[in-house]
């Protein structure tokens, strides 16, 4: 039989420095054979192991390391002894202003403890308590696994996982997101979740921030929810939240899909599989403590779960159809900054003007430094040309 094509290579866009993969299935007689290419201006060239990519000449092509030269076409031939067959072609998109500067793939075999921690007790007075049993948390096969379990484990009715990097890592801003595919079930409450940095159990929420990238009702397989939570003046919860639907008919959370969040001073967007589906730009009261732009003005700390509801909880309890043992399945989470952008413009008269972003100007001398800082704010800066003729050296750094 010869080599049929089962699901293609689907395009993609990841950032600079992250770690990605292609993958093709195929149905067909013993033995097949796979050959990957990259194509440039139409023509395509066979690829070959190397320290950049793996699996050349397997059904999953692995890219170490993403950069603006492997932003390019992919396909794949997949041939034995009686035929062969061409995929699709999937394009591999690597925006230029934004770096990776923070993730984990789940590579190893067990929880990088110097990222994570898994959580451990009750945290809403409800039937599930997270423990760091291997029953609820584990590292296998690339993935981390966050499984509930109806087990009665220490007294509760569910156990389950929960990871955060509290104490470990803490972002302000940047692009956070996370590949990831949920349970169905009637009670399962799964997340991707931020919190802020000041976090103090019973005391300090809401006041220090919550984002939700996402969550999801487990009876409701057909959509995920964004939410940001903040305090009003009072300190109330104050959340504005937004339920989205797989475009896709039959798709569910229970595939992979990636979420994530694009987070600058002003704004929040939230994304799904790449794509914007609601901007936040104004949160918080009017006045005091609690004004905009807190709490989303600090770093946050991330959290994985798979929570099991209980009757009073989003989504509502399990009931009879819920199936146990279930899992949060965890590709990856990567964290991206915005490269500074330094651009210099001749004006006439006076010299040089230059304008940046995404960081602070220096000043030096000599190419090799040292530099020291020009200016920290974000305005046009002129270098009169007598500065310029004398070999004045500038760049753009991240604050």
């Amino acid at each position: 039989m010869p080599p049929v094509i089962t699901a293609q290579p689907l395009s993609q866009t990841n950032y600079i420095g992250a770690q990605l993969a292609f993958s093709v299935g195929a149905v067909g007689s013993a033995p097949m054979s796979y050959q990957w290419q990259a194509g440039s201006g139409g023509t395509y060239t066979n690829l070959v192991d190397g320290a950049a990519i793996s699996g050349a000449t397997s059904n999953l092509l692995t890219i170490f390391n993403a950069t603006t030269n492997w932003a390019m076409p992919y396909r794949v031939i997949v041939s034995n002894n009686t035929g062969a067959v061409t995929s699709a072609v999937a394009t591999l998109t690597v925006p230029s202003g934004w770096a990776m500067v923070w993730g984990d793939d789940f590579d190893e075999t067990i929880l990088d403890t110097t990222k994570w921690h898994a959580f451990v007790g009750n945290t809403t007075g409800g039937q599930n308590t997270y423990t760091s049993r291997t029953n609820n948390v584990y590292v296998a096969n690339g993935m981390l696994h966050l499984v509930a379990q109806q087990d009665g484990y220490g007294g509760y009715r569910y156990s389950s996982g929960q990871v955060r990097t509290e104490g470990l890592y803490t972002k302000q801003y940047g692009h956070i997101e996370a590949r990831m595919r949920m349970p169905d079930g009637q009670g399962f409450w799964p997340a991707f979740w931020m919190l802020g940095q000041n976090y103090d159990p019973g005391i300090n929420w809401p006041y220090c921030g919550e984002i939700d990238v996402p969550e999801n009702v487990g009876g409701l397989p057909n959509m995920v929810q964004g939410t940001i939570h903040y305090a009003d003046v009072s300190g109330n919860d104050t959340f504005q939240t937004l339920q989205n639907e797989f475009p896709t008919p039959g798709d569910t959370a229970g595939n992979f899909h990636t979420y994530g969040v694009q987070w600058t001073s002003n704004a929040i967007i939230w994304q799904v599989d790449g794509m914007n589906v609601q901007t936040w730009t104004n949160w918080g009261a009017a006045t005091g403590r609690n004004a905009y732009p807190a709490p989303f003005d600090q770093p946050f700390f991330f959290l994985l779960q798979l929570a099991v509801s209980g009757p009073g909880d989003y989504g509502g309890a399990p009931n009879g159809s819920t199936p146990f043992p279930s899992e949060l399945q965890v590709d990856y989470v990567h964290v991206y900054d915005q490269l500074p952008v330094l651009t210099a413009q001749l004006i006439s008269p006076g010299g040089f003007q230059l304008t940046w972003s995404g960081g602070i100007l220096y000043e030096a001398t000599n190419v090799l430094g040292p530099w020291t800082i020009t200016r920290n704010a974000v305005t046009p800066f002129t270098v009169p040309l007598s500065t310029a003729l004398k070999q004045k050296f500038y760049r753009v750094r991240s604050p």
